[in-house]
């Protein structure tokens, strides 16, 4: 924001001084002087517009992103069920065994079943839930397989989901779902 606003001044300083040459210094001075609030005005907009579109946990997401944080894999599994059904997610079941085929909820929305497969990690999840995620929609018959997490992912798991048609759902997503659903 402050290199921004260096810019937008040092811009405006040197239309005035420019403008000032070319007119009279009065002159100048005025016309520069609109031009540099101007471009204070229009830079602060695009600054505030910039942080209005980057999502900010509001406290009450950001506590219930801390409890996930602590919670088990079967607790996440539990918690993304309820708020699946709490979002008009139809027919969500949790598969509940060690032996899902990789995937732990089953779901559908408009004539669409969902294959998802839950992780809570500290760190970004690599190609492993993607790979799983892809058998699991064929194993269960699904149109659509999701990995959400409360983490991030690869550059890899990005590039690995987009060629198999799966929705990675990272951290800000389930922020979003968690703050939809508040």
């Amino acid at each position: 924001m402050l290199i921004m606003l260096i810019i937008t001044f040092f811009i405006g300083a040197s239309v005035a001084i420019t403008c000032a040459v070319i007119y009279s210094f009065n002159a100048g001075y005025i016309i520069g002087g609109v031009l540099l609030l101007m471009g204070i005005v229009c830079t602060l907009v695009a600054i505030l517009r910039r942080k209005k579109g980057t999502k900010r946990f509001s406290g009450d997401v950001a506590a219930e992103l801390a409890e996930i944080d602590e919670m088990t894999g079967l607790e996440f599994e539990q918690y993304a069920a309820d708020l699946f059904e709490k979002l008009e997610y139809e027919n969500v079941t949790v598969t509940g065994s060690s032996h899902d085929q990789g995937a732990d909820i089953i779901m559908e929305r408009d004539g669409v079943r969902f294959a998802v497969q839950c992780k809570v990690y500290s760190t970004r999840l690599g190609n492993t839930p993607v790979q799983e995620i892809v058998a699991a929609r064929e194993f269960y018959g699904c149109h659509v397989g999701v990995v959400i997490t409360n983490s991030y992912f690869t550059d890899f798991a990005v590039d690995l989901a987009k060629a198999n048609r799966v929705l990675l759902w990272d951290r800000v997503h389930l922020a979003a779902l968690i703050d939809k659903n508040m």
